[in-house]
C-alpha cells in the first residue's frame, strides 16, 4: 500500500485545543570572534502541531484513534485546521505558474506583511461552504458571483474562471483555508491510567503533526 492524501478533515473540536505553528529549517555557523553565518534551507515554512492537548473527553479520543487508523499512521495526508491562522482577507492572487490556459487560473496565497518585509504563503486548501458563502472572489475589485456558474476553486488552491478573464485585471479573494499535515508517529501513546479532571490520555506524551510539503501532494 502507498500513502496518499485523504480530502478529509481532521476533528475540529480536537484541533481547536491544540498546539503548534510554523517552524524553519536554518543553519547557523558562528565563530570564535562572534561572527555568524546564517543560511535559509528552506524557502517555506513547515508547520508542526501537538494535537495531544485538544483531546480531553472520551469521545474525542474515540474520535481520534478512529481518524489515526484510518490515516495508517504516518501513511496518508489529510487536512488540518489551525485555528490560529485560517483566514486570507483580499488577497493578491497572481496566475497560476503550472496552467496553461491564460486568463483562467488563479492561484491562492496569502501575504503575511511585517514592516518593509514580506511573506508570501502559497494557500493550497481552501475551504469552501456548500454555497461558497465563507470565500469571495473579486476581480479589478468587484465580487465574482460565487455559484459555480463563473468560477470554481480546487487542489491546490486554483481558482479557475469559467471564461477568461482580461490578463490586465487584477484577481483578489477572501477564504478560508486549511493545512496539509500528516501523523508523524505510527503508534498512538495512550494511557487510560494518566487520564485526569485536568484532561490528558496520554501523560505528557506527544501527537504530533507535521505540514506535507506541496510536492507531496497527489492532484498536482
Amino acid at each position: 500500500m502507498v500513502g496518499d492524501f485523504h480530502d478529509s478533515l481532521f476533528p475540529t473540536d480536537i484541533s481547536r485545543g491544540s498546539k503548534g505553528g510554523p517552524g524553519f529549517n536554518t543553519d547557523v555557523i558562528e565563530i570564535g570572534s562572534g561572527f555568524e553565518s546564517r543560511n535559509i534551507n528552506w524557502s517555506q515554512a513547515r508547520s508542526r502541531y501537538d494535537v495531544s492537548y485538544g483531546v480531553t473527553t472520551g469521545e474525542q479520543l474515540e474520535k481520534l484513534i478512529a481518524f489515526f487508523r484510518a490515516r495508517y499512521g504516518r501513511a496518508c495526508g489529510f487536512k488540518y485546521k489551525d485555528w490560529s491562522d485560517c483566514r486570507a482577507e483580499n488577497q493578491v492572487c497572481p496566475p497560476a505558474v503550472f496552467q496553461s490556459d491564460p486568463g483562467y487560473a488563479y492561484q491562492c496565497q496569502k501575504i503575511y506583511s511585517s514592516g518593509i518585509y514580506n511573506y508570501t504563503r502559497p494557500i493550497i486548501c481552501v475551504e469552501e461552504n456548500i454555497d461558497q458563502s465563507n470565500n469571495t472572489v473579486y476581480v479589478d475589485g468587484t465580487p465574482v458571483p460565487g455559484n459555480w456558474d463563473y468560477y470554481e476553486i480546487y487542489g491546490p488552491g486554483i481558482i479557475y474562471f469559467n471564461d477568461p478573464i482580461d490578463l490586465e485585471s487584477i484577481v483578489t479573494a477572501s477564504f478560508d483555508f486549511v493545512v496539509p499535515v500528516r501523523f508523524d508517529i505510527d503508534k498512538l501513546p495512550i494511557s487510560l491510567d494518566n487520564y485526569n479532571a485536568a484532561g490528558t490520555y496520554f501523560g505528557g506524551t506527544s501527537i504530533p503533526l507535521i505540514e506535507v510539503s506541496i510536492l507531496n501532494l497527489d492532484w498536482l
